[in-house]
C-alpha cells in the first residue's frame, strides 16, 4: 500500500509499505512494516498516516515479515529491583509484586519493541543503574542485551556503548 505519511522528524511524504503487525507501545498505535520507499523496516504511527491507496507493487521476501531481523529477534531482558533506596525502599515489595525468583525476573520480547516496552515500565536501563526517580523501581540487569536493538535509545538512561 501507499501512504501519505506525517513524519515527527522530517515533512510529510507518500511511501510504499508492506505492513506485518501492529504494535502497541503503551502510548500509542503503530504498524511495523516494510518501508520500500528507505529500503528498511520501520514502525509507522497509525495516526500519522493521513491517506492510504492500494500498490500494485509485488512483495519480496525481503520485504517480508520473515525477512525483519528486529521482528524475528527475541531480547532476554533480566529486571531486578531498583539498588537505590532513594528509589525503592523496600525492595522486597517489588519482587513480591512481580514475582521474581531469586531476586529476578525474567522476560523475553521483541527486538523491535523492546525499547518501547522498557519505557512504559519505567525500567532504568543505564549501564549503572543510576537514574534517581521514584517511578524507576526496576532496573535492567543486563544492559548489554539491548546491543542490536534499533529502538534501543528509548529505553530510559540506556546509551548507546
Amino acid at each position: 500500500m501507499k501512504i501519505n505519511y506525517c513524519a515527527a522528524s522530517r515533512a510529510s511524504e507518500t511511501v510504499e509499505i508492506v505492513p506485518h503487525s501492529f504494535v502497541d507501545n503503551g502510548i500509542r498505535w503503530h504498524i511495523r512494516s516494510y518501508d520500500k520507499t528507505n529500503k528498511r523496516f520501520w514502525d509507522f504511527v497509525i495516526g500519522r498516516i493521513e491517506s492510504i491507496t492500494e500498490s500494485s507493487s509485488e512483495v519480496t521476501i525481503d520485504e517480508s515479515m520473515q525477512s525483519d531481523h528486529q521482528w524475528n529477534r527475541m531480547v532476554r531482558l533480566e529486571l531486578i529491583a531498583h539498588p537505590n533506596i532513594e528509589n525503592l525502599h523496600n525492595k522486597k515489595a517489588i519482587e513480591f509484586e512481580y514475582g521474581m525468583e531469586e531476586g529476578r525476573l525474567i522476560i523475553q520480547v521483541r527486538a523491535a519493541v523492546a525499547g518501547y516496552w522498557l519505557r512504559m515500565w519505567n525500567v532504568d536501563s543505564s549501564l549503572d543503574h543510576s537514574l534517581e526517580e521514584k517511578s524507576f523501581q526496576l532496573c535492567l540487569n543486563n544492559p548489554e542485551t539491548l546491543y542490536d536493538v534499533d529502538n534501543a535509545l528509548l529505553a530510559p538512561g540506556y546509551m548507546k556503548q
